[in-house]
Parts: structure tokens; sequence; C-alpha cells
């Protein structure tokens, strides 16, 4: 589990912690267009932090679930591109427990090109 200066992000030790909050699509108070910015933000710090958002793989898969199960196809695509990035950044062990991920990424890529 995250928790602030448990991670390697060096001089930003809460950094994933606070993109994990603020992407939680479960939490009923958060907003769409919250969620989306810190699922992509959590893309765009990936190539640098993947070891650590990797290490946190329970709270990930929280995350991917929440937003791949989300009614706004915004969360949905943000976190299809999270999985995408994550299997372009790390090895298969770091990806390889996302592939049940698969008919569901197909279906929100189906859905966008509607």
């Amino acid at each position: 589990s995250l928790s602030p200066g448990s991670h390697g992000a060096a001089g930003w030790p809460a950094l994933l912690p606070t993109l994990f909050r603020l992407a939680n699509a479960s939490d009923a108070a958060a907003s769409v267009e919250g969620c989306d910015a810190a699922l992509r933000l959590l893309l765009d710090v990936l190539p640098t932090l993947k070891a650590d958002i990797v290490a946190a793989q329970q709270d990930l898969a929280r995350l991917l679930q929440a937003s791949l199960e989300h009614a706004d196809i915004r969360l949905r695509c943000a976190a299809v591109l999270l999985v995408c990035g994550l299997v372009q950044y790390t090895d298969q062990g770091g990806w390889s427990s996302l592939l049940p991920t698969a008919p569901v990424m197909t279906q929100v890529v189906r859905q966008l090109a509607e």
C-alpha cells in the first residue's frame, strides 16, 4: 500500500500516494475531471516512476478496476492508456497481472470508435 515516504520518488515522496488518491474513481466525492487528470499524470510519470508504480500493485489494481468500471468513458479511456503505458514501460512481470483487463480494454476501444 502506498503511504507518504514509502516509495522512492526522490524529492517527491508524496507524489504517487497523492496521484493514487486523486485518481480513485470509486470515491464518490471525486470528480471525473480530477480522476482523469490524475490517471493521465500517472501515465506521464510512468517512465520515471515505473518501479514504484508497479510495486504498488494492489493499489494500482484497485485504481484500474474502478476506472475501467466507471460510467464515464473518459475514465475508462484513461485507464486503458495507463495499462498500455505499463505494457510499454515495464517488463512482462510488471504487466502480466493486467492480462485479464484485455477484454474490457477492447470494449472501451470499440466504444471510443462508435
